[in-house]
């Protein structure tokens, strides 16, 4: 009898089609030179990004309450003098430490308080800082730094700050017009190219100056033109006056003047006024012990520019992050804020520290919380002028 015949069945690998342009590019100048556009609009990867710890900061630059600052674009936060840029920047590096990320400092203003970096919370295994003599010293650091190891986030504090080596080597009388501009040009330029090859999210902080003559606004950040354009985002920082927050301690009590003034001078000195006052009530004094910061999204390339968001710095302690989910909570619409104590949800006014001692004891408020918040990011796409952010 004839042997019958048996068919394997044979698994087929089908091969997807290739690009003939990548392949091109690809071996002749090297992987990572081309690419094309995703083909799903998923949004961004969290893994893309690290956290700045604050949900409202989050979505101020990435429209996305996870995604924080990018890997490989550089961002830069300015503002004046004590408004918190250190503190945000340091607050990343939390974020990135809790991540088992490795950040790299470069303080070039030789101000950073490393015991406020570690009160902070920051794991010191992980977070190294340098100093350098002027900014070619520390640009060529960087580039060594970066090269020879894996670092995750690279912190420069501060553009205000750095000197170039002609200024801290001439003499005081010598002229040096532009050379901090084109030092910095330079450095971001080479620099851009090491951020993007090892997947570095760069944080660059600024201060403001005033300009020399000229018209229309006075203020201006060091560093150059050129140096703006390479930015993916720009975040200014402002503290208003008005949104001091203070607390009232003891009661002042008056001078040891007023046991050396005699009866007599009193009297004289009661002619010239009205007939007799009151007698005021002691004083409390007053201390501040935060403040609530402006941050706004001056050129953003992730998300819409020009939007604000505000943010509570407790002082010692940093970002406050019960105002911060509230403030958030608020600008998507799930809870209303009623003036500094109250919010309304789930149709009923409630005392914001009643809702948060909710929070922290009852696991499955927090869950529905948490929720709520992922709900609304899924439904968002794109946010039109008149919603989410004042200007």
């Amino acid at each position: 009898m004839a042997k019958k015949k048996t068919t394997k069945n044979k698994k087929v690998k089908k091969e997807t089609a290739k690009d003939p342009i990548l392949e091109y590019v690809n071996k002749a100048y090297g992987k990572g030179k081309i690419f094309k556009l995703p083909d799903k609009e998923d949004g961004y990867n969290p893994s893309d990004f690290i956290d700045t710890g604050s949900l409202c900061l989050n979505y101020l630059i990435t429209g996305d309450y996870r995604c924080g600052i990018p890997r490989r674009k550089p961002i830069e936060i300015f503002g004046p003098e004590s408004v918190g840029k250190t503190t945000l920047a340091l607050h990343v590096a939390i974020e990135a430490s809790k991540q088992k990320y490795r950040i790299l400092d470069c303080d070039a203003e030789r101000g950073l308080n490393e015991y406020y970096a570690k009160q902070l919370g920051i794991d010191n295994k992980l977070f190294y800082y340098f100093h350098s003599d002027n900014g070619e010293e520390s640009f060529t650091i960087t580039e060594d730094l970066i090269e020879k190891f894996h670092w995750d986030l690279y912190i420069y504090d501060s553009v205000g700050g750095m000197r170039s080596r002609a200024i801290m080597e001439n003499g005081y009388d010598d002229q040096n017009m532009g050379s901090n501009a084109r030092l910095m040009t330079k450095a971001v330029t080479r620099l851009s190219k090491y951020f993007f090859k090892y997947n570095i999210a760069p944080i660059f902080i600024n201060q403001i100056g005033s300009k020399i003559g000229g018209y229309g606004n006075p203020e201006e950040t060091k560093g150059g033109k050129t140096f703006k354009y390479f930015l993916w985002c720009r975040l200014e920082v402002r503290a208003p006056r008005g949104d001091k927050i203070e607390i009232k301690t003891k009661i002042l009590n008056k001078g040891s003047l007023n046991d050396v003034i005699n009866e007599e001078e009193i009297s004289e000195h009661r002619k010239y006024k009205k007939k007799k006052e009151k007698e005021e009530k002691p004083k409390k004094k007053t201390i501040e012990t935060g403040t609530i910061i402006t941050v706004k999204s001056v050129k953003n390339k992730l998300f819409m520019p020009r939007r604000t968001c505000k943010i509570k710095i407790d002082y010692g302690k940093g970002i406050d992050k019960k105002f911060d989910l509230i403030e958030y909570l608020d600008m998507q619409g799930i809870v209303q804020r009623v003036g500094k104590s109250k919010i309304f949800y789930n149709d009923k006014n409630i005392m914001i520290e009643s809702f948060f001692k909710k929070y922290n004891r009852d696991e499955n408020f927090r869950k529905k919380i948490s929720d709520l918040i992922e709900e609304d990011r899924k439904k968002q796409k794109v946010v039109t002028e008149d919603e989410k952010f004042t200007d």
